[in-house]
């Protein structure tokens, strides 16, 4: 379920109050090859400008 999706049905069922938005994210992505000796971490901005990213895709599967 997209954040957006999500945020519409808490402020329908009364939970808006719940929704928190941070300014910028702090989550972090690991590669999925090597080990955690050679595995990089990274900020999702230094994701994007890394892999020279044009935009992002959705990929989860909206329920049905």
């Amino acid at each position: 379920m997209s954040f957006t999706k999500a945020k519409a049905y808490l402020e329908s069922v009364g939970f808006a109050d719940h929704i928190m938005e941070p300014e910028a994210s702090t989550a972090t992505v690991v590669e999925a090859a090597g080990n955690d000796h050679s595995a990089v971490q990274l900020t999702i901005p230094e994701l994007e400008q890394v892999a020279n990213a044009r935009g992002w895709v959705d990929v989860c599967k909206e329920a049905v």
